[in-house]
C-alpha cells in the first residue's frame, strides 16, 4: 500500500465528465493529493471548507453553473482569493480566454490536453502560489517588525521628552522618527507588487530553461525586465532617503513637485485605506525654504488627514489645491474627517497636544516651527464635511 504524503499539494478537479476526471487523476496522482467535484456547487463547498485546495483545475462547460461563474465565486470568497485556477476546456478563442482571465483565472489548458503540459502548468502555478505566499508572509513579518520597532521608538522618545520638554531638538527628533516609522510601512506597501513581479520573472526563466526555450535573447529580455523592477524599488528608497536628509541653506523649490513626491510615497497607504486623493492646480508655484523639512511637514499633514478619515470610518477623500495668497504660495489640504473641536483648534499647534489616542503631540508643533523659520505659516480650520490645513511659504520667482 502506497504511503500518502500529507505535504503534497492538494488539487481540486472540477468536471462533470468522469472520463476527463479519470485522465487528470492518472496524470497527477503521483504529484498531488486530489479532490474531485462533479459540479460548481460541490467545488464551492470544498473551497469554503476547512481544507481548501492549493490549486483548482476547472472545466468551463458544465450544467447549471459554468466554469466562469464558479471561478468568479471562488475569487470572491476569502478562502479562494489566492488559489490559482486553471481552466481545462475545449474553448480556445481569445475572447473566451480573456473572459476567464477577467474572472480571475491563472491559466488555460485546452482539451484534448497534453499530459506533460498539464503537469508543467500545474507545477508552475503551484510554485508561483507558494512563492507569492512566502513573499506576502515576509512582507507581513517585516511590516509587523517595523510597527513594533516604531512603537518602541515612540515610547522611548516620549520618555526623553518627558525628562526635558524645553529641548526643541528632542521634539524634532521625535517628530522625524514617528514619521519615518509611518513611511517605512508605506515602503513595505510599495514593494509588495514589484517583489511579486521579480518572483514571476525568475520562475519564467526557470520554466523556459527546463523546457529548452530559454534563448539568449529571451534571457536578456527577462533580465532587463527584472532590472527595471529593481530600479523602481531602488528609486522608492532614494526618494525616502532624500526626504529625511538634512537641509543646508533655504532653496527655491516647486510646491507641485513636493506634493507629488509626498503622494507617491503615500499612494499605497491611501489605496489600502480606500482614500481618494484629488490634486487641483492651474500652475506650478515656486517658493523658498528648507526643502526636505518642508516635505516632512507635508507628509505629516497628509498622514494626519488620513488618520482623521480612518478614525471616522472606512474610506474618504482628501482634496489638495495649490494657490497664491498675496506673496505666498499656499497648499490647501482638505479631508473628509470629523473636523476639530473648538478646543482642539486653539491648541493644535502647541507642544504635546494631540487629538489621537496614541499621538505624541509634536508633529504639528514642529511643523509650525519649521515654517516660521522660513517666514511661512500653517493654519487649520473646520470646513463643510471635514477640516482644512493651509501651509504657506514666500514665493520665489
Amino acid at each position: 500500500m502506497r504511503e500518502i504524503h500529507q505535504d503534497r499539494p492538494l488539487l481540486l478537479i472540477v468536471d462533470d465528465i468522469p472520463d476527463n476526471i479519470h485522465g487528470l487523476l492518472e496524470a497527477l496522482k503521483e504529484d498531488c493529493r486530489i479532490l474531485v467535484a462533479c459540479n460548481g456547487a460541490k467545488a464551492l463547498e470544498i473551497i469554503q471548507g476547512e481544507t481548501p485546495p492549493d490549486l483548482v483545475l476547472l472545466d468551463i462547460v458544465m450544467p447549471e453553473m459554468d466554469g466562469y461563474e464558479v471561478c468568479r465565486r471562488i475569487k470572491a470568497h476569502p478562502a479562494g482569493k489566492h488559489i490559482p485556477v486553471i481552466f481545462v476546456t475545449v474553448v480556445d478563442s481569445t475572447e473566451g480566454k480573456l473572459k476567464g482571465f477577467d474572472m480571475g483565472a491563472a491559466d488555460y489548458v485546452t482539451k484534448p490536453f497534453d499530459i506533460d503540459e498539464v503537469r508543467a502548468r500545474v507545477r508552475t502555478h503551484l510554485e508561483l502560489s507558494r512563492l507569492q505566499r512566502h513573499l506576502e508572509n515576509l512582507v507581513e513579518q517585516r511590516t509587523a517588525q517595523l510597527e513594533k520597532s516604531n512603537e518602541l521608538l515612540e515610547t522611548r522618545v516620549r520618555e526623553e521628552v518627558a525628562k526635558n520638554r524645553e529641548k526643541d531638538l528632542v521634539l524634532m527628533q521625535q517628530s522625524r522618527l514617528t514619521l519615518m516609522g509611518e513611511m517605512m510601512r508605506n515602503v513595505a506597501h510599495h514593494w509588495r507588487q514589484p517583489l511579486n513581479a521579480l518572483c514571476l520573472i525568475l520562475q519564467n526563466i526557470k520554466e523556459e530553461y527546463e523546457l529548452g526555450e530559454l534563448t539568449p535573447e529571451r534571457l536578456n529580455q527577462q533580465v532587463e525586465t527584472g532590472n527595471r523592477v529593481a530600479r523602481k524599488m531602488s528609486a522608492t528608497i532614494d526618494q525616502f532617503r532624500n526626504i529625511f536628509s538634512n537641509d543646508g541653506e533655504p532653496v527655491r523649490f516647486s510646491l507641485l513637485e513636493s506634493v507629488r513626491e509626498a503622494l507617491h510615497l503615500l499612494d499605497a497607504t491611501f489605496k489600502n485605506e480606500q482614500i481618494n486623493v484629488t490634486l487641483d492646480t492651474h500652475r506650478d508655484i515656486f517658493v523658498k525654504g528648507l526643502h526636505h523639512e518642508f516635505n516632512q511637514v507635508l507628509l505629516n499633514v497628509l498622514i494626519n488627514a488620513k488618520d482623521a478619515i480612518t478614525a471616522k470610518g472606512a474610506g474618504g477623500d482628501i482634496a489638495i489645491r495649490l494657490g497664491i495668497d498675496q506673496q505666498n504660495g499656499v497648499i490647501h489640504i482638505r479631508d473628509s474627517g470629523s473636523g476639530f473641536s473648538e478646543n482642539a483648534l486653539s491648541m493644535l499647534f502647541t507642544p504635546y497636544f494631540t487629538t489621537k489616542e496614541c499621538g505624541t503631540g509634536v508633529g504639528l508643533y514642529m511643523a509650525r516651527m519649521v515654517l516660521e523659520r522660513a517666514n511661512g505659516r500653517i493654519e487649520a480650520r473646520n470646513v463643510e464635511g471635514g477640516a482644512e490645513i493651509l501651509i504657506s511659504l514666500p514665493i520665489q520667482e
